[in-house]
């Protein structure tokens, strides 16, 4: 089974208050405060629109655009915020982060098997507690894609 995800993690109010003029928008909420924002087809091609390109600016993720790059700089005066990206089948893949805070980026993106979302996710202050890592302490692997995510938060 695969796990294929693209979103903005941060505390739910950060995304809710980012996203407000923003319709494809969905915030979901997960564990301990945190919210996660898919970030779907309809939501890549709205933030480009308004922001004005779909450039890839870091080689590390695949849908990360400039756009999007620069909703997370913008999110992240309002309190820090992740942008993550799986791609695993069956054990094997990679995973990417990246952590903007106070309008600069504090985690640079990085791309590898194991560990740059949970570096990042404990760098905004995801406690683990009996969980096996902060991935899972904020349920992020419940669903394995985007639409998933969407279509159990409705």
């Amino acid at each position: 089974m695969g796990h294929t995800v693209q979103a903005f993690i941060a505390k739910a109010e950060v995304l809710r208050d980012a996203a407000q003029n923003i319709n494809t928008a969905r915030v979901i909420t997960v564990a301990q405060g945190f919210g996660l924002l898919p970030n779907t087809r309809d939501f890549y091609n709205e933030v480009g629109e308004v922001d004005g390109g779909n450039e890839l600016p870091y080689q590390e993720f695949y849908k990360l655009s400039t756009a999007l790059a620069n909703f997370g700089v913008e999110c992240s005066r309002r309190g820090s915020v992740a942008y993550i990206e799986t791609d695993y089948w069956g054990g094997e893949g990679e995973q990417a982060a990246v952590l903007w805070e106070r309008g600069e980026v504090s985690y640079e993106p990085a791309r590898g098997k194991l560990g740059q979302i949970n570096d990042v996710l404990r760098r905004m202050g995801v406690e683990r507690g009996d969980d096996l890592d902060e991935f899972d302490a904020l349920g992020l692997g419940r669903y394995r894609n985007n639409e998933d995510w969407i279509e159990h938060s409705r």
